[in-house]
């Protein structure tokens, strides 16, 4: 069975009021449920029995405990919410139902929210303590015990000042004020600041809306129970605030109406407010009550809350028209009743569905604080170990996307941090344009010109018959010449794709902690710098190789002789057609070679045949020694990049590595407070249903 979180809010003041139901058994299915009764004292004296009491506090106990706890962050709880414009009369209102003064004045005399929880504690003479409940650490002075219920409208005021200061309002702390006393009713009332109509003079514009929002939010929670104080001389049927609470309770199921100064209601008027009280005009499913406060005369002549009571008892016995209305629809004491029967049974309406909203919440919030990982290391050896944690976890899944193995889908379900694959994919990009894109055309006729140009214009003392080397060198060496750019190419592409991978797992494994993913992410990119240019260099010593043609593979002499049979197959038959063209005409064919084009078998042509044979193995070879060389390079970096992670250890300040991102910090902190509030109001319910 759980209490009513109240948000009320209307056009007027907001008071809560949540009667002690806690304890009250839950009903067998199928039983109607039992509202206990619980009857506000009159001063000095009980009106309810020993065992009613009983029964009813640990339901008060409970709210009061949730309310303590901060559950209403969470979740609403049930709760009685008072409003009324401030010249209806809710003062009084409240000063009937506690049995105890309120500050008055005028303008905005309420400036906060104030928590009012009293218990009737028999045979124990007055007790009782104001504090703050807000975000600072310290309380202020005027906090501390009180010694008379006399004193309570004073404190209230001292910590409203300390609570508010320099400002008109505050909506950032609550005035908690706890009174014991045997002659006290069993009821925790939540005052606050009535609605502004209009500023007075010292007053800002923006204390309206300020005032409205906190009113609204109470009246808006779906667990209150609003209770709604009208004046009875004026138009009820128009009144503002039951206007407002038909719009977040249409159907009328949590609001009680209150009429007020029925003994200003003019002659005449009185049938008006009858329908009203008998719930024939403007109804309410829970109904009104008229009650009658203190006059403007009683309060000047400082008029007691008992003898307010005994008078408001004959007001309503010798009143001309409402002396005929039912004992059940006026007087103070049938209020209590009816509020507190209200109450009861809406505490224990909401309990089951609180206990699982708790458990839920309780649930979704440890998931959340283990996603956040643990809090930071406090010493100096939890962040040593912690560090070593970090870069080991960091260097592993470093080493699987390097070497392919992409084995744990939290990470690699991301395609963007397999490095191998990527890596490869611009290995394949550079042998492709090495090997087909800068291929040279061998098969072009301008291309063998160019060949014999070159051997035209380099002709020494060679006999023509031996093809010329230095032609050959300088042919490849050109065409190497072409195979820098794609290297290069190759080598960036992987440093950048190394450099995003690096910075993304180590925000992975680090992020909760900025200045540590900025230590690791730093000293990464050290490496990668260092690494590629060594790589650099290694590439460049390649096409420096490269540049003087050697081979000592047998694929050379293989596509050599394969060409020149083709060579020699495409002459032989040039002249085995000529014959048989001769044969068919009847003359005697030609055999004298000079006869044919014996160009093939030329100088040029054997340079173009070595070139194109020296290349199918060149190209493949430097192909293979980039990959291999930027492959390297990523080894190298992998391996360096754990030595120079370690070593730093000594040299860093662990405590600042260590500090947890502001944000996430607060998002700890407060998922933290959350959980703790949730298990203490789960211990709670547990203790009120006996387990």
């Amino acid at each position: 069975m759980a209490p009513h979180t109240v948000n009320g809010g209307g056009d007027g003041q907001v008071d809560t009021i949540v009667g002690d139901a806690a304890s009250v058994p839950a009903a067998s299915a199928g039983a109607p449920v039992v509202e206990t009764a619980v009857a506000t004292v009159d001063a000095g004296a009980s009106v309810i029995g020993e065992q009613m009491a009983s029964d009813v506090r640990p339901w008060l106990d409970f709210v009061d405990k949730l309310r303590a706890f901060g559950i209403e962050q969470d979740m609403p709880i049930p709760q009685l919410s008072v409003m009324g414009d401030q010249s209806s009369g809710k003062s009084s209102v409240l000063e009937f139902l506690s049995g105890v003064p309120f500050p008055r004045g005028t303008g905005l005399v309420t400036r906060c929210a104030t928590q009012l929880s009293m218990k009737r504690v028999l045979g124990q003479s007055f007790r009782g303590s104001a504090k703050v409940r807000w975000g600072e650490a310290h309380q202020p002075d005027a906090s501390g015990p009180i010694r008379s219920k006399a004193e309570v409208a004073d404190k209230i005021e001292q910590l409203t000042a300390a609570l508010v200061g320099d400002g008109e309002f505050s909506d950032g702390g609550t005035i908690v004020v706890e009174l014991e006393a045997a002659d006290l009713p069993d009821l925790t009332i939540i005052d606050l600041p009535g609605l502004v109509r209009t500023t007075t003079a010292g007053q800002s514009k923006s204390i309206i809306a300020q005032v409205d929002g906190l009113v609204q939010r109470y009246l808006e929670s779906e667990r209150t129970i609003v209770l709604c104080v009208v004046p009875a001389n004026v138009d009820i049927a128009t009144s503002d605030i039951l206007e407002r609470a038909h719009k977040v309770d249409p159907m009328g199921d949590r609001t009680v109406g209150v009429l007020t100064k029925l003994d200003l209601v003019g002659r005449g008027s009185e049938d008006e407010v009858v329908q009203v009280l008998e719930n024939v005009r403007k109804p309410l499913q829970l109904g009104y009550v008229g009650i009658k406060c203190r006059s403007q005369a009683g309060l000047k002549d400082n008029q007691s809350l008992e003898d307010a009571r005994h008078e408001e008892s004959v007001f309503f016995r010798t009143h001309p028209v409402f002396r005929q209305l039912s004992p059940d629809v006026h007087g103070v004491e049938t209020l209590s009743k009816k509020l507190t029967r209200v109450l009861v049974s809406r505490i224990r309406a909401a309990t089951p569905t609180m206990a699982a909203d708790i458990s839920a919440q309780l649930k979704d919030t440890d998931v959340a604080l283990k996603e956040l990982g643990g809090a930071p290391p406090t010493t100096c050896e939890q962040r040593q170990g912690a560090y070593v944690q970090r870069v080991v976890a960091f260097l592993d899944v470093l080493r699987a996307a390097m070497r392919g193995q992409y084995d744990d889908p939290s990470v690699f379900s991301d395609t963007s941090n397999r490095l191998c694959t990527m890596a490869h994919k611009s290995f394949d990009a550079c042998g492709q344009c090495i090997t087909k894109d800068l291929r040279p055309p061998f098969g072009d006729d301008a291309y063998l010109t160019d060949i014999k140009q070159r051997v035209e214009n380099s002709r020494g003392r060679d006999l023509a018959c031996f093809p010329s080397v230095a032609v050959f060198n300088a042919v490849v060496k050109e065409a190497v010449a072409k195979w820098a750019d794609p290297a290069a190419t190759c080598r960036e592409a992987v440093v950048d794709i190394l450099r995003a991978v690096v910075r993304r797992l180590a925000e992975r494994n680090c992020g909760k902690y900025p200045a540590l993913t900025a230590h690791v992410v730093g000293l990464a990119m050290e490496v990668v710098d260092e690494v590629a240019g060594t790589c650099t260099a290694a590439l460049d010593l390649l096409l420096v190789y490269e540049g003087t043609p050697l081979t000592m593979n047998p694929a050379l002499m293989a596509a050599v002789n394969q060409r020149r049979k083709t060579v020699f197959d495409r002459l032989a038959k040039t002249i085995a057609n000529h014959a048989q063209e001769c044969v068919r005409s009847g003359h005697t064919p030609n055999l004298d070679m000079q006869h044919y084009d014996v160009s093939l078998l030329s100088s040029p042509q054997e340079i173009l045949t070595a070139v194109e044979a020296y290349w199918q193995v060149a190209s493949l070879r430097f192909s293979d020694n980039v990959a291999m060389a930027v492959q390297h390079m990523l080894e190298v970096a992998y391996a360096r990049l754990g030595t120079v992670l370690y070593t730093s250890l000594a040299d860093v300040d662990l405590a600042t590595l260590f500090a947890e991102d502001g944000g996430l910090r607060a998002r700890r902190m407060a998922l933290e407070a959350k959980r703790t509030r949730l298990r203490h109001a789960q211990a709670a319910l547990r203790k009120l249903n006996g387990a």
